[in-house]
């Protein structure tokens, strides 16, 4: 997920996902929840994932060191939002607001580990999110599901599509919440997507709608209502 003051704002809304094959003390260390939970928040898992495929070796020592940073992190992040908040309206305002990322809304499929290295985080596995509604548009989209399909008296293991490889896919919602909750979603499952949102300048909201059309990497396009509702 891009930088932005509004998405920091929601990182305690973001909907958790069940996970599995992850070492307890690890869980419990990313989790925000009870050290019991197997739920972990997207940008936790994100930053799982960017940790385990900067170093294939990484053990727990380290990935508990980066847990400690992670949270501070959210900690001054939540100070920050404060502070933004006591500020609305004043002319200091735009001095404390960050930097927008020109990139925003452009998110390009992280890197997956190919190697298993000594890495703890080898078989961890993300199983599904607490939203039935994420889930069902994630399955819709995800190009690569394996099944075992019994063809001419023969079972093989074969990739069954419910849509073209080319098919692309545009997501529109009114809830400017609701579709970063998807972006995660997207991000969690390595779906490159681009969105057209309020957090997108109008300059980056057209140059979007130029790669969504032209370039084949990207299949889904998040969509605000009321900025995507005409002229498209």
């Amino acid at each position: 997920m891009q930088d932005g003051i509004w998405r920091s704002t929601m990182q305690r809304e973001d909907v958790p996902y069940h996970t599995a094959g992850i070492e307890p003390q690890i869980q419990a260390a990313f989790s925000r929840y009870d050290v019991h939970s197997s739920l972990c928040h997207p940008d936790r898992l994100l930053r799982l994932r960017s940790a385990a495929c900067e170093d294939v070796d990484v053990n727990i020592e380290k990935l508990l060191l980066i847990a400690a940073e992670t949270e501070k992190q959210d900690e001054l992040k939540e100070v920050f939002v404060q502070m933004h908040r006591d500020n609305v309206g004043k002319k200091n305002r735009s001095s404390r607001a960050p930097k927008r990322n020109p990139n925003a809304g452009q998110v390009k499929a992280r890197t997956i580990i190919k190697s298993r290295g000594s890495s703890s985080l080898f078989d961890a596995k993300v199983m599904s999110s607490s939203s039935s509604k994420i889930n069902f548009i994630i399955q819709e989209v995800y190009i690569p599901i394996w099944r075992f399909v019994e063809t001419w008296g023969l079972t093989k293991l074969c990739q069954v599509l419910t849509y073209g490889k080319e098919e692309k896919f545009l997501i529109f919602s009114s809830s400017l919440l609701s579709l970063l909750h998807l972006s995660e979603a997207l991000q969690v499952a390595n779906i490159p997507h681009l969105e057209y949102t309020s957090e997108c300048s109008p300059d980056q909201r057209r140059v979007n709608i130029t790669q969504f059309n032209n370039v084949p990497f990207y299949r889904v396009f998040l969509m605000e209502l009321k900025h995507g509702a005409r002229g498209l």
